[in-house]
């Protein structure tokens, strides 16, 4: 017992106790289970460290959704999970790879004309819009926004925090994409108060 508490203490000493404290409110962030946990538009890839795509068994491929860009309307995937009824705050984190042919829809009427955010802003919103931006996260209950614009070729971490009151326990994350070419690949998935 002495040795426990002792490595317990030695973690709050780190600051790593917290991360146990407070587990990932997500199943399967790390893609592994795919689309049997993780719903919607997208599908199971393999990258390769060069950011082509590989397959599954190759040597040092990842496992990854992907999100295939449409002409005509966003894409999608999503997660509905429990989260504890006093959940405060709720801090998310996603990395993801845009393909080298990526390229977001220019056409307007792709987008909600009533907003006008930013990349690298968050919002709280009413209701469902389409942001001017290569990549959003959307929290639920309510509508939290995070919108990012990414690089082709390169990874990007995405973090979003916002506040998450309500005594509601069942919540949804999404990952979108807007209409365009290309893809977006998603991995290592983390929500957590």
């Amino acid at each position: 017992m002495t040795k426990v508490l002792l490595g317990f203490l030695s973690l709050v000493a780190v600051g790593l106790a917290p991360a146990i404290l407070h587990a990932d409110l997500l199943k399967d962030n790390t893609m592994q289970e795919g689309l049997s946990v993780w719903k919607g538009d997208g599908e199971v890839a393999y990258l390769n460290a060069d950011g082509s795509e590989g397959a599954e068994g190759d040597k040092g491929v990842t496992q990854v959704i992907k999100l295939s860009l449409s002409k005509s309307h966003p894409r999608s995937i999503y997660q509905d999970y429990e989260a504890p009824a006093d959940l405060a705050k709720l801090k998310v984190t996603v990395e993801v790879f845009a393909s080298f042919d990526f390229k977001r829809s220019k056409f307007p009427t792709d987008y909600s004309q009533d907003v006008h955010w930013a990349a690298g802003s968050t919002w709280y919103w009413t209701g469902e819009e389409i942001p001017d931006v290569d990549f959003w996260i959307r929290g639920a209950p309510g509508f939290d926004y995070r919108l990012a614009n990414l690089s082709p070729g390169q990874w990007a971490t995405v973090k979003a925090s916002w506040d998450a009151g309500g005594s509601a326990t069942d919540r949804t994350l999404c990952f979108f994409v807007p209409a365009g070419d290309g893809a977006i690949y998603i991995r290592k998935a983390t929500a957590n108060p």
